[in-house]
């Protein structure tokens, strides 16, 4: 934490100007008035400009806050907060949370967008890269467990159908996962297709029988047609 003071006409005129020079917003700082204005006897004698002492939130602070209040907000009872720090980027985990399902959200949408609206909050006036990463007790280990299960299931049918699988919309982080247990087998390719939360990853195999990358047409996923407005190929995202 770092502590400073300023002085000013007023109490108001002294926060105003601290959070102007270094550009924070009201979560980012606390601060306490050490001396009140004190009007001059006859405009010139004994008054006294306002002091107050600032204290700059360091980064744990600032999450901790952030996500005290939103757990306030939603009426929602948890254990605790776990923060663990490495070169600014922060693992954060609720533990025991009364309704885990709520903030977690079908796929672990609702956690993701709390997540990505913690990073806003947390770096918008940071001078420093960072990145703030989200749990709900165990969930993110737990998800990850399953999508390396579902990415072996899928490669174990594109083995045996000579086809490529579209695996279902996930978010970067998740498809990264996708690509790099993909990646591990020669014997397979991955690439992605959509945009924004409708991007998926389609696992193929690296080349067909004819030693050519298989065509890419309706014919080639299991699942079903995908329009395609964009796609990566054999691209790690």
């Amino acid at each position: 934490m770092k502590t400073i003071e300023k002085t000013a006409k007023t109490v108001e005129l002294a926060i105003d100007e601290f959070k102007s020079e270094y550009n924070l917003e009201d979560k980012q700082f606390k601060y306490e008035v050490v001396q009140e204005p004190k009007n001059a006897f006859l405009g010139f004698i004994g008054g006294a400009d306002a002091i107050v002492r600032f204290t700059i939130l360091d980064l744990k602070e600032e999450i901790r806050n952030y996500l005290y209040d939103f757990m306030n907000l939603i009426n929602m009872d948890f254990s605790m907060i776990e923060i663990e720090n490495d070169d600014n980027n922060y693992m954060v985990r609720i533990n025991n949370p009364s309704e885990p399902g709520f903030i977690i959200g079908k796929d672990g949408n609702f956690l993701n967008d709390l997540e990505y609206l913690l990073n806003l909050a947390i770096f918008k006036n940071q001078d420093v890269n960072g990145k703030v990463v989200l749990d709900v007790d165990t969930y993110r280990q737990r998800r990850a467990e399953a999508l390396a299960r579902e990415a072996k299931i899928a490669m174990s049918r594109v083995l045996k159908s000579r086809t490529s699988i579209k695996m279902k919309p996930l978010i970067s982080a998740e498809r990264r996962m996708i690509h790099n247990q993909v990646h591990q087998d020669k014997r397979f390719r991955t690439s992605t297709i959509g945009d924004g939360r409708k991007r998926q990853v389609i696992i193929s195999l690296s080349k067909s029988r004819h030693g050519n990358r298989p065509n890419w047409n309706k014919k080639n996923f299991k699942s079903g047609p995908v329009q395609a407005k964009k796609q990566n190929t054999d691209k790690q995202e």
